[in-house]
């Protein structure tokens, strides 16, 4: 086992103003019914703001779409519902992805007499605001039909150039036989690089795919984990491995790249592409098992021998533990780790993988986890509710030789009995993130002594903090539930290409669009 050498974090709070980040553009309120289904942003320019979503159908996927403007004012205009079609037959929605000269809005069909899946795309027009008519096939995969028809499911990957977009094909489990999954590559003229089918090489071991990149010259790596035995009752270790395959437009079989610890647990791993065309496969590392996280790992893969040319594993420190945590708790987790205890970090999620500027990568995870109880009344009758929380956003800087240098801690503490207006929106702007959140106010203070429960009331505050590239975290209230009454949704909210940030609020019966323009 390599050598774990501790890090020492300071986490900075300030309340220094944003001098980068204008005051809200905020948009008239609008009836909630005009809106359905998850938003992508199709264009922000002179003509104001257009963000497409999908029509729901009952018990179906959709078949439409709502192309919904703005002004620049983000004032509500108008909402179109437009069909998607291939000739005679209805497609379903997928996606949107943007390439660095068009966007894309996809759409499939389902054959289930010939077991197919095929994937189409039509092009939207920034200038009219509408999808062209021409609908372009892209991608054609089989199904399962028997004993039900499962599809599975088709999703997409941008190079860090913008330059080429990867769509990849996961297809259903099957209990018996080896899997195929289908790879295409579009580049920046829309024209079809490569597509192909391959079978996962894996046979009669089970691989789940959990993450995907494209590079710039078009190939494909999908990272998943592969189980590699069955668990040991009486030892502690892992019974899985990361496996990456990288896949590219010639015949060659996609090639195996095996990321494991030894005898830690890789809690989750993602990848990216960086601009010099390597590949970065991070993310975090546990002893104990595959939830909890100790510290970070970091591989550089080189983009054309498939090698690890560096891997660096590095635990948080107890200081950065415990930043947060009340004053009790936090002397017990400092004296279980004086005692020579594990001690690690629990229910965090691993979010995003960003690519840095630098050809190094961000990681970005959030505590978050769910707690549910049921009660039984005198009468017999029995009630479960469910709460939702999200808490600390950690920040993790790792350079372009697979070192990490630099750790950040946002806190924050959040409950819900609905998990749609808890959480962060984030963009990021140069090297610098910036985090949007409902928050308590007292948060916001200089070095609070710990972190205060989040106001979903009349004492509420949106809270916007930036992290920059050496770990300084710098915060500030946003505005008042008091004064604008509309929570933040965080799902729905999204990271436009120049960097700004689109939030989108509601209450019981509105919503509100606001942009924050960052310079």
């Amino acid at each position: 086992m390599k050598k774990l050498i501790c890090i020492i974090t300071v986490l900075i709070f300030s309340t220094t103003v944003f001098g980068q980040v204008k005051d809200v553009k905020w948009g008239k309120p609008c009836t909630k019914k005009s809106f359905a289904g998850n938003f992508r942003v199709l264009s922000l320019n002179e003509n104001g703001l257009c963000v497409i979503s999908p029509v729901p159908a009952f018990m179906r996927a959709s078949t439409s779409v709502s192309i919904i403007k703005f002004d620049r004012g983000m004032n509500f205009l108008s909402l179109i519902k437009v069909p998607l079609k291939f000739q005679d037959k209805a497609l379903s929605y997928e996606f949107t992805s943007v390439l660095k000269t068009a966007t894309l809005v996809f759409s499939s069909f389902i054959d289930v007499k010939a077991g197919t899946k095929t994937l189409y795309y039509n092009k939207y027009n920034e200038d009219s605001q509408t999808l062209s008519s021409e609908t372009v096939k892209v991608l054609e995969v089989p199904i399962v039909k028997k004993p039900l028809p499962v599809s599975g499911y088709f999703f997409d990957v941008i190079s860090p150039d913008s330059t080429k977009l990867g769509i990849v094909y996961n297809p259903p489990s099957v209990p018996d036989g080896q899997e195929t999954f289908g790879c295409a590559v579009i580049d920046e003229s829309l024209s079809l690089v490569y597509q192909r089918m391959d079978e996962f090489p894996f046979k009669d071991r089970k691989y789940d795919l959990e993450s995907a990149a494209v590079s710039q010259n078009g190939t494909i790596y999908l990272c998943g984990t592969l189980t590699t035995g069955p668990k040991k009752p009486f030892k502690r270790e892992p019974n899985y491995k990361y496996s990456v395959l990288a896949i590219d437009g010639n015949n060659s079989k996609p090639k195996e790249i095996s990321i494991e610890l030894s005898d830690l647990f890789i809690s989750k791993l993602q990848i990216g592409c960086n601009l010099d065309g390597d590949l970065i496969a991070a993310g975090f590392y546990s002893e104990r098992n595959s939830f909890d996280i100790k510290g970070c790992v970091s591989n550089v893969i080189d983009g054309t021998t498939g090698e690890i040319r560096n891997q660096v594993t590095k635990p948080f420190s107890i200081e950065f533990i415990t930043m947060g945590m009340k004053p009790g708790q936090a002397e017990r987790t400092e004296a279980k780790a004086e005692k020579g205890k594990n001690v690690e970090m629990e229910n965090y999620t691993f979010d995003h993988l960003i690519m840095r500027p630098d050809n190094g990568v961000y990681l970005v995870a959030e505590k978050y986890y769910s707690v549910t109880t049921t009660t039984t009344n005198s009468n017999g009758t029995t009630t479960t509710h469910t709460t939702y929380y999200a808490e600390d956003i950690i920040v993790i800087g790792i350079n372009e030789s697979s070192e990490i240098d630099m750790v950040a801690k946002v806190l924050k503490k959040q409950k819900s009995s609905s998990p749609s207006n808890i959480s962060y929106a984030m963009t990021m702007k140069g090297s610098d993130l910036y985090f949007v959140f409902t928050d308590n106010a007292l948060n916001n203070a200089p070095h609070p002594p710990y972190t205060q429960w989040a106001s979903f009331g009349k004492s509420g505050v949106t809270t916007i903090a930036s992290v920059n590239s050496s770990g300084e975290v710098t915060r500030k209230n946003l505005y008042t539930f008091e004064k604008n009454k509309f929570y933040l949704w965080p799902g729905y909210s999204e990271s436009l290409n120049n960097g700004d940030l689109l939030l989108v609020t509601g209450n019981i019966s509105k919503m509100r669009f606001g942009l924050i323009e960052i310079e």
